[in-house]
Protein backbone atom coordinates (compact mmCIF):
# COMPACT_ATOMS: atom_id res chain seq x y z
CA UNK A 1 0.00 0.00 0.00
CA UNK A 2 1.35 3.30 -1.04
CA UNK A 3 1.07 6.70 1.28
CA UNK A 4 0.71 9.96 0.31
CA UNK A 5 4.35 11.75 1.69
CA UNK A 6 2.26 14.46 1.75
CA UNK A 7 0.96 13.39 5.09
CA UNK A 8 3.90 11.70 6.66
CA UNK A 9 4.46 13.31 10.04
CA UNK A 10 7.57 11.58 10.86
CA UNK A 11 10.71 13.89 11.53
CA UNK A 12 13.11 14.59 8.56
CA UNK A 13 16.46 14.26 9.67
CA UNK A 14 18.25 17.76 9.92
CA UNK A 15 15.52 19.82 9.90
CA UNK A 16 13.77 21.40 12.96
CA UNK A 17 13.44 24.22 15.03
CA UNK A 18 17.24 25.83 15.34
CA UNK A 19 18.12 26.29 19.34
CA UNK A 20 16.96 29.66 19.20
CA UNK A 21 13.17 28.66 17.99
CA UNK A 22 13.49 25.97 20.84
CA UNK A 23 14.26 28.49 23.27
CA UNK A 24 11.73 30.80 22.23
CA UNK A 25 9.39 28.55 22.28
CA UNK A 26 10.26 27.39 26.22
CA UNK A 27 9.43 31.14 26.95
CA UNK A 28 6.24 31.21 25.42
CA UNK A 29 4.94 28.22 26.96
CA UNK A 30 6.12 29.26 30.56
CA UNK A 31 4.89 32.65 30.12
CA UNK A 32 1.33 30.61 29.53
CA UNK A 33 1.60 27.87 31.79
CA UNK A 34 -0.27 28.42 35.12
CA UNK A 35 2.42 26.35 37.34
CA UNK A 36 5.70 24.50 37.67
CA UNK A 37 3.34 21.44 37.14
CA UNK A 38 1.96 23.04 33.68
CA UNK A 39 4.54 24.20 32.49
CA UNK A 40 6.79 20.46 33.17
CA UNK A 41 3.68 18.58 31.44
CA UNK A 42 3.26 21.71 28.56
CA UNK A 43 6.83 21.43 27.59
CA UNK A 44 6.77 17.43 27.65
CA UNK A 45 4.10 17.35 25.07
CA UNK A 46 5.97 19.76 22.55
CA UNK A 47 9.42 17.01 22.99
CA UNK A 48 11.10 20.93 24.63
CA UNK A 49 13.19 20.67 28.24
CA UNK A 50 13.11 23.63 30.91
CA UNK A 51 17.28 23.91 30.45
CA UNK A 52 16.31 25.28 26.83
CA UNK A 53 15.13 28.13 27.99
CA UNK A 54 18.06 29.61 29.14
CA UNK A 55 20.11 32.36 27.37
CA UNK A 56 23.11 31.05 25.52
CA UNK A 57 26.25 31.26 27.21
CA UNK A 58 29.00 32.90 26.45
CA UNK A 59 32.19 31.04 25.55
CA UNK A 60 34.98 31.75 28.38
CA UNK A 61 37.34 35.15 26.65
CA UNK A 62 40.11 34.20 25.47
CA UNK A 63 43.51 34.82 27.76
CA UNK A 64 45.99 37.21 27.02
CA UNK A 65 48.60 35.58 24.86
CA UNK A 66 51.79 35.53 26.85
CA UNK A 67 55.13 37.27 24.79
CA UNK A 68 58.42 36.09 25.83
CA UNK A 69 60.70 39.25 27.21
CA UNK A 70 62.69 41.01 24.48
CA UNK A 71 66.19 39.12 23.37
CA UNK A 72 68.95 41.11 25.17
CA UNK A 73 71.86 42.08 22.74
CA UNK A 74 74.63 40.16 23.04
CA UNK A 75 76.90 42.85 23.90
CA UNK A 76 74.69 43.66 27.32
CA UNK A 77 75.04 40.17 27.77
CA UNK A 78 78.96 40.47 27.68
CA UNK A 79 79.12 43.11 29.70
CA UNK A 80 76.73 41.62 32.31
CA UNK A 81 78.81 38.68 32.49
CA UNK A 82 82.22 40.71 33.03
CA UNK A 83 79.97 42.78 36.17
CA UNK A 84 79.17 39.38 37.12
CA UNK A 85 82.43 38.30 37.77
CA UNK A 86 84.05 41.40 38.91
CA UNK A 87 81.25 41.27 41.57
CA UNK A 88 82.06 37.90 42.74
CA UNK A 89 86.12 38.01 42.28
CA UNK A 90 86.21 40.95 44.97
CA UNK A 91 83.28 39.55 47.14
CA UNK A 92 85.35 36.14 47.61
CA UNK A 93 87.95 35.71 50.36
CA UNK A 94 91.26 35.20 49.01
CA UNK A 95 91.98 32.45 51.40
CA UNK A 96 90.27 29.60 51.30
CA UNK A 97 88.97 29.27 54.75
CA UNK A 98 90.07 32.51 56.00
CA UNK A 99 88.31 35.20 58.40
CA UNK A 100 85.63 37.44 56.78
Amino acid sequence: MRTDRRFDASPVVGHGPSTAQRRQAVLVVAAHATDAADLSELLAMLGLAPEEGRPPVDPPAEPEPVHPAPALPPQFMTELAELAARAHRTSTPDRVGGAR
